[in-house]
């Protein structure tokens, strides 16, 4: 927020005021020197405590806003052509209401299609709004977060899925507690946010212009590995502690990596029936490009 009203989209409707320690009479030369000394001036030490402005990322953060920004504007210039033929992934992580928000995301390949969010409450009615957003993307396989409300949100969604068209096993549960199948990380939660991070470092994701998605990506932070020194993710405890909401749309794009992508797109390919296709979740993540 502090960033977007000097520089960003509050910009217009804010007074910047800003200060620079080269400038400031109560800092001696020999201050900033030290500072240029310990830290070189192209760190963000020296950016934010001499220069007076923002750092360019966040160097605690999972995916660092120019990341963010650049995959904007690959989804803006690739006009659906690079992931058009690949299967269509959503993932739904049903909230309280209010403002928890539920969250739908659809992506095909590494291009996230579509993100939508409702603040209805009523489980029945919240099951048929997912469905109405399946059906508007032609989604090839839906992910549900089962943790909590999730969990009879799921079995609702699976028995009525024939009533929309859906094959029930084309529903499936993303349980982020599992211990995670490769030993790197702790819980599915880890491995799959970093799944998400590497898209962004390799340059490849494409997200909309959604601010909601973009913030919530940017606002989740690494963590100190564990005593087995495996790779974890901040958790929503630790997120709420420190001021801020759930991030439940990055939370879906997050859930979608529970796909067998690679084995989806084969099986799409080689027949119309491959909503049939059955694996146990070991051999999806062994099949899939996030289990490499």
């Amino acid at each position: 927020f502090a960033y977007e009203t000097h520089f960003g989209r509050y910009r217009d409707s804010f007074v910047q005021l800003h200060w620079d320690a080269r400038d400031s009479p109560l800092v001696t030369e020999a201050q900033i020197a030290k500072m240029k000394r310990d830290y070189g001036e192209d760190g963000p030490e020296y950016r934010i405590n001499v220069l007076g402005l923002p750092p360019v990322d966040d160097p605690s953060a999972m995916i660092p806003r120019t990341w963010l920004v650049a995959a904007v504007d690959r989804w803006k210039a690739d006009k659906d052509e690079t992931w058009k033929d690949y299967p269509v992934i959503a993932a739904f992580d049903p909230g309280g209401g209010g403002t928890d928000e539920s969250a739908y995301l659809s992506r095909q390949g590494k291009r996230v299609r579509r993100t939508q969010g409702t603040s209805e409450a009523n489980a029945t009615v919240l099951g048929d709004w997912c469905f109405q957003q399946m059906l508007q993307d032609d989604v090839d396989r839906l992910y549900v977060d089962n943790v909590g409300l999730g969990g009879p949100m799921l079995d609702y969604m699976k028995k009525d899925a024939p009533r929309w068209g859906f094959n029930p096993s084309a529903i499936r549960a993303a349980d982020v507690r599992k211990v995670a199948t490769n030993p790197k990380y702790a819980r599915m939660r880890d491995q799959a946010w970093w799944a998400v991070r590497q898209w962004f470092q390799d340059d490849l994701a494409q997200i909309p212009d959604d601010s909601k998605l973009r913030n919530e990506l940017g606002s989740i932070k690494t963590k100190d590995p564990n005593t087995k020194g495996q790779t974890m993710v901040e958790s929503k405890e630790q997120m709420r502690a420190r001021g801020m909401p759930s991030p439940n749309r990055g939370d879906a794009l997050m859930m979608t990596m529970f796909a067998p992508e690679s084995a989806l797109a084969e099986a799409k390919r080689a027949s119309d029936g491959y909503e049939e296709y059955d694996e146990d979740d070991n051999q999806n993540m062994r099949i899939s490009w996030m289990g490499r």
